[in-house]
């Protein structure tokens, strides 16, 4: 190609909200870039936009939180109901949530950029890489070409950058989104809560922006009408929507019926499968990927802004670690710029681990989430998806409950050797309790418990520096080769959590299957670790399921496509095989949470008799440790 070409340094493809954020971003750290948008204006589409409390976070590390909550009042709880069983369920947000205009979101990170930043009416068509010097070549629409040193493509679920780094195609849910804005100029009288209503397949949320404005969405099975008409057309949107939600309350129907036309979307929804997102590769050279180009999921969780702006961050975080100026690195010599692309790659490496496994669980999240509201192609569900379970949800299991303790669990490593004996050392003092058990010659685990830190949670748990520092100010006055220990111990491995756990009388009463679906493990019966039996049980949990669904049926994936009575059929043993499963598991995981519950009772402040009552309970009922001699038997 002709090097009288354009070039740019850092090129970000996609002023959506991950594009602006992640030039913000980069502009922040004093780094600078250009956003290439193929609309001719700022694009605005679908309504409005859930921001939860990790959103915020990363608003506010863009600077831009402050004049954004001028715009959108705080969500004081979620309500969901379910109107074919007559249930409902309310749960407070504990965390900043709030709802916002996207127009707002991207018109406030558009104003944070130098003038000029944003280039409209770029549409890119190919990327190609220079076999001479590596750098990524751009293709537009209309025949022109830009050479990139450094591509960052945050250009959506069709990302042209994406197919570039050969990424897996994304996939349908085979369901479809509904977005609106209904706007009240007298006010309305909806709470400050988020709504969301089920029926027959179709869930409608409603959700405040303002006094004012209300954003609601509707979601349910992909449209048999001819999707590109009816989503051209608001007027038809609006009546397929009307007549899908037949049996919601009246006040449901009447806001949609109210809604401004112009900001009506209707759009099929897709993800990028969580399978891919663990294994895929999203670097290539100085060319990376974020925000929906990376990992377009479904809108259950409502997390999909958020991680876009999560995304931004740690790109940019990563990118600036590595050099103070990589622009102006660029103009010096080939050897320097080589070593300038080496360190690129390096960083956007960083980022891509640390995204990683985020990104693949709020994937597999939603993907359980969709995979429930599509007609049941995939007819037998297991949700081991732990202690925020979807699936739990779907069974609408009662809401686990918290300890009011929290626990601290890392690893160090004696290169040369411990001394440590053979043994599970526990040690209390006033309310911390400290455990420490040898893995190995040279590898040695190690857990705290103590009352609930009165600090930010969300924001010590997410710097283990300051893990360590709280633990080490906590175990003052223990031994000091308990200290040392710690002291010692390897950063990335330390973890902050709250205990949560399942009442056992959740578990004696609640409802483990429905239809063909299931829960195991945590999902299940998450429990304290006083007993050490959690991952123990999980396991117990797999070879009794295992062994109840292997008994019904020979082959039940072949038996699927045979006739609809034979299918039939088979749901029916499958939910007879869950049944015993759930019978033969029950008795056992109540005695497992009733004495970790009773122990994590003790754990805080009593009174007497509640004391007094927890230690006859474990006397009398569980003096002999019985729970470490049960057998789930043979697979």
């Amino acid at each position: 190609m002709d090097r009288n070409e354009e070039e740019q340094e850092i090129v970000i493809v996609g002023a959506g909200i991950c594009g602006l954020a992640t030039a913000v971003a980069l502009h922040r750290k004093g780094v600078r870039s250009v956003v290439l948008e193929r609309s001719e204006t700022l694009r605005a589409s679908g309504a409005g936009i859930g921001i939860w409390a990790n959103g915020w976070r990363a608003l506010e590390q863009l600077g831009v939180a402050s004049d954004l909550r001028k715009t959108a009042v705080p969500i004081q709880r979620f309500r969901d109901v379910w109107l074919d069983k007559g249930s409902n369920q309310e749960t407070p947000v504990n965390d900043e949530a709030r709802c916002l205009m996207r127009s707002d979101l991207i018109r406030t990170l558009a104003d944070a950029l130098p003038p000029g930043t944003i280039h409209f009416g770029c549409q890119i068509v190919s990327v190609k890489m220079d076999p001479s010097d590596s750098y990524p070549i751009l293709q537009l629409l209309d025949g022109s070409f830009i050479v990139a040193k450094i591509l960052i493509g945050c250009d959506g679920l069709n990302s042209v950058v994406a197919n570039f780094l050969e990424l897996k195609p994304t996939k349908e849910f085979g369901a479809c989104s509904v977005r609106g804005l209904t706007n009240y100029p007298n006010g309305h009288a909806f709470p400050h809560e988020l709504v969301r209503t089920r029926r027959n397949g179709i869930s409608v949320g409603i959700i405040p922006i303002d006094d004012k404005l209300m954003y609601w969405f509707v979601g349910q099975e992909a449209i048999p009408e001819d999707h590109a008409k009816v989503s051209q057309r608001p007027e038809l949107i609006r009546e397929l929507i009307l007549q899908s939600i037949d049996g919601f309350p009246t006040e449901v129907a009447q806001l949609i019926e109210d809604s401004e036309l112009e900001s009506l979307s209707l759009t099929r929804l897709r993800y990028r499968a969580p399978w891919d997102l663990l294994l895929g590769k999203f670097r290539k050279g100085t060319v990376t990927v974020a925000g929906d180009a990376m990992h377009v999921m479904g809108p259950f969780l409502g997390q999909g802004g958020s991680a876009a702006l999560e995304d931004a961050i740690v790109l940019a975080r990563c990118l600036s670690r590595k050099f103070v100026n990589p622009v102006d690195r660029l103009h010096n010599s080939k050897r320097e710029t080589m070593r300038m692309m080496h360190e690129v790659g390096e960083a956007m490496d960083q980022y891509v681990k640390e995204r990683r496994m985020r990104v693949v669980r709020l994937s597999t999240q939603t993907y359980l989430i969709g995979s429930l509201l599509k007609p049941p192609s995939l007819l037998i569900l297991i949700g081991c998806d732990g202690l925020n379970s979807v699936v739990a949800n779907f069974l609408e299991l009662k809401p686990t409950k918290e300890f009011g303790t929290c626990s601290v669990r890392g690893l160090t490593n004696y290169p040369n050797g411990h001394a440590f004996p053979h043994e599970l050392v526990r040690t209390r003092r006033n309310d911390i309790r400290m455990g420490v058990i040898p893995i190995d010659d040279k590898l040695v685990y190690w857990f705290v418990g103590q009352p609930a830190i009165r600090e930010d949670h969300a924001k010590v748990s997410q710097h283990p520096e300051l893990i360590r520092e709280l633990i080490l100010q906590s175990i003052d006055g223990f031994p000091t080769e308990v200290a040392q220990l710690i002291e010692d111990s390897e950063l990335e491995s330390l973890s902050l959590q709250r205990l949560r756990y399942r009442a056992p009388w959740d578990l004696l009463l609640g409802k483990f299957r429905k239809g063909t679906v299931t829960v195991a493990g945590d999902a299940m019966h998450v429990m304290g670790p006083f007993l050490g039996q959690g991952g123990s049980a999980a396991l117990e949990d797999a070879i009794v399921l295992a062994r109840c669904l292997s008994r019904k049926f020979v082959n039940p994936v072949d038996r699927l496509h045979n006739s609809e009575r034979e299918t039939m059929r088979m749901m029916h043993e499958v939910g007879e095989a869950m049944d015993q499963y759930v019978k033969e598991r029950r008795m056992r995981v109540v005695r497992l949470s009733t004495q970790t519950y009773l122990i994590g009772s003790l754990l805080k402040p009593p009174s007497l008799l509640v004391k007094f009552a927890c230690i006859v309970f474990l006397v009398v009922l569980f003096r002999i440790r019985n729970h470490t001699r049960y057998d789930c038997g043979f697979l």
